[in-house]
């Protein structure tokens, strides 16, 4: 049935696959599944009348199991630090922008909760913020930006409850998902749940304006700290804040442990070896990469990657689809970064216009990603400490110790001064008679298609059935509920130990796998770095993979100065014009938060102007916009101010919670915009 309603050539929904799986069903399962018989025992292929009746009687209109509520707290004259900002128009413009908060916010329908066999929506239990548009769920590292957004607006309350959904879907399925969907759970996105907490704890003022960076007091506005081992981010820090919610940290630390743990667990974490960039020495090193338990075609861009992958060897399809998947566990679906054809600079984009077909992400171990996770590690150690949890703490401070080296050793390119991915060629298998993994790094499989780094694409779980008539896919709702559920299952054995089951999430003493641990037994790789320029590559400096003033520090502030992302209205996601929408010219409200925490919280005078020049060009280019099509949108074109972002898969979103998130953020940073 899936198939079939994603891919009739008269079109269903062809302006959207999401559309179909996102519809809940309003009969019943056993009245959807007889008149799918008999529609099948009809003419073949299905006239699109027929099939068009069969879904309108059947089914819902995607977002009908939602509801739009009031935020906590609410009111229309927004936060106070708006009072200060200038020049009037941009006041008038950041009003406007705040109570979007209230148009934007859901919560999810009791018979959701009742019958979840309906619905591919996931129960939660408080309310949330959407993204906007065609996103009508929460998605995980959107989350982040919008309470950003949320605390800056004094809707803390709010992002508390967006705070305690992601921590209850850790406890259902040992992880945060890529959102609150079934068919989203075979993956999760940018680990950032960590820096959530700091931000509703606290552990990020909110309060304070101006530029406050690092070299003004210590941190962001003041409460960014220094960890133990001299690095200062932008993330926020639970050491050192004034006023931190103490029982907020105890309710969120095993979340945290259980997401930490989800990252060193199967096909996500690799042993690699590379050469030190400072000595040319070999280190050897725990590292991880995006790895999508999945093997099909995304059940909501189903025809997209159907199409993509048409004409290819079955091995060679499931390999591709997996590598798809990942990109969008990556939050970069898509981008050339995930490509293995070199690209271009030029106008014209890509060399070969093969792009996506060479698409190889479980072959990259991406620098943001680590340097995430030494973020993870760092406030997962913080946070223990200041519940009084020592074990735990001194486990993590070592655990983003032996990250950072690692991060430093192979990441770090002096000469561009970033931090680069590194791509993954195969070194050595595991020893006969050992239970590790093919030299794909993934923990057996079904599919033996011929991998982009040199191995083989594990198996995991299929995609659903495919086949008008497929038993397993007998609604698209269904189907997708029970991909998402299959895909999920490989890790749900372990999730449990770390995280749900009858008694919640399990004790942070518990065994808790370490980096340091993971991949025994399985292959080893040889890394080398991807020099190409991302915006990514210097996420690390926002994570504290590099100390206040110091030489690092400076070379990365000059690095991105240089990079040739820095342009009239904001950073550029890549140099490379491919027509994917993770590309140049487009750029991203997160990407510009992050660079410009990063910046400030340099500990230099170089970073803070280039975090203003970046900033005031951000709300420059988000206010012309609004002026001239009364949206904030998904993404923007930094070739020119008030330029909508274009390419990608899809149709350009508005709403848009991130990109409300981050200006409001930029305000409270910058009041002064003349």
């Amino acid at each position: 049935m899936l198939a079939c309603v994603q891919q009739h050539q008269g079109g269903v929904f062809k302006h959207d696959s999401k559309h179909f799986v996102d519809c809940p069903v309003k009969t019943s399962l056993a009245r959807v599944r007889e008149a799918w018989r008999q529609l099948e025992a009809g003419p073949q292929p299905l006239p699109l009348p027929q099939l068009t009746a069969f879904v309108e009687e059947h089914f819902g209109e995607p977002g009908s199991d939602l509801e739009v509520v009031e935020p906590v707290g609410w009111s229309d004259e927004g936060p106070a630090f708006l009072e200060g900002v200038l020049p009037e128009g941009v006041r008038s413009f950041g009003v406007e922008v705040y109570r979007l908060w209230r148009l934007l916010h859901r919560r999810v329908c009791a018979r959701v909760a009742q019958s979840p066999e309906l619905h591919t929506l996931l129960p939660l239990p408080h309310p949330f913020v959407i993204p906007g548009d065609r996103f009508r769920e929460v998605y995980y590292w959107d989350s982040y930006w919008i309470m950003r957004g949320l605390v800056a607006s004094g809707l803390r309350e709010t992002a508390t409850d967006m705070l305690r959904n992601l921590m209850s879907m850790v406890e259902r399925h040992g992880h945060v998902p890529n959102g609150s969907r079934s068919y989203y759970l075979n993956r999760s996105q940018p680990p950032l749940l960590s820096a959530m907490v700091a931000t509703c704890a606290g552990c990020v003022d909110a309060g304070s304006a101006g530029s406050g960076g690092a070299g003004a007091g210590g941190g962001v506005d003041g409460a960014g700290g220094v960890d133990g081992a001299g690095g200062v981010d932008g993330a926020g820090s639970v050491d050192g804040a004034e006023s931190v919610d103490a029982a907020l940290l105890a309710e969120a630390l095993p979340h945290l442990v259980a997401t930490w743990e989800y990252w060193q667990r199967g096909n996500k974490a690799v042993r690699v070896v590379g050469a030190c960039g400072a000595t040319g020495d070999a280190h050897a090193a725990t590292l991880y990469r995006y790895h999508a338990e999945w093997d099909g075609p995304r059940p909501e861009s189903y025809r997209e990657d159907a199409s993509l992958a048409e004409g290819l060897p079955e091995a060679a399809q499931r390999e591709m689809w997996r590598h798809v998947a990942s990109a969008a566990e990556s939050g970069w679906d898509f981008s050339s970064r995930w490509f293995a054809e070199e690209p271009s600079t030029s106008a014209e984009g890509s060399t070969t216009g093969s792009g996506l077909r060479t698409i190889r992400t479980c072959c990259v171990v991406p620098a943001d990603l680590a340097a995430l996770l030494v973020l993870t590690a760092r406030h997962i150690g913080e946070c223990a400490r200041e519940v009084g949890d020592e074990g735990t703490a001194v486990r993590f401070e070592g655990e983003a110790s032996r990250l950072r080296t690692s991060i430093d050793a192979l990441m770090w390119c002096e000469e561009d001064g970033c931090w680069h991915d590194l791509l993954l060629t195969p070194r050595t298998q595991p020893a006969a008679g050992t239970s590790g993994g093919t030299t794909d790094g993934t923990a057996g499989g079904t599919s033996g298609g011929t991998s982009t780094c040199g191995g083989t694409a594990g198996g995991g779980a299929a995609a659903a059935s495919c086949s008008v008539g497929g038993e397993a896919a007998v609604a698209a709702t269904v189907a997708a509920a029970e991909a998402g559920a299959a895909a999920a299952a490989a890790g749900a054995g372990a999730a449990k130990a770390a995280s749900c089951g009858d008694g919640g999430v399990a004790s942070t003493a518990a065994a808790v796998g370490t980096g340091a641990e993971a991949g025994a037994g399985a292959a080893e790789w040889s890394v080398s770095q991807i020099r190409r320029t991302y915006a990514s590559n210097w996420v690390p400096l926002w994570c504290g993979c590099a100390r206040a003033g110091s030489v690092r520090a400076a070379t990365a502030v000059d690095g991105l100065e240089r990079s040739g992302l820095v342009w009239e209205a904001g950073v550029r996601t890549s140099l490379y014009p491919t027509g994917e929408q993770w590309d140049s010219p487009n750029g991203w409200a997160p990407l510009q938060h992050m660079l410009v925490e990063g910046l400030r919280s340099s500990g230099l005078a170089q970073g803070d102007a280039l975090a203003a020049r970046i900033a005031r060009a951000w709300v420059a280019t988000n206010a012309a916009a609004f002026s001239a099509t009364g949206h904030m949108h998904e993404k923007y074109d930094t070739g020119h101010v008030g330029g909508a972002g274009s390419g990608g898969e899809y149709a350009p979103q508005v709403g848009f919670g991130w990109s409300n998130g981050v200006l409001l953020d930029f305000l409270r940073m910058y009041p002064d915009q003349r």
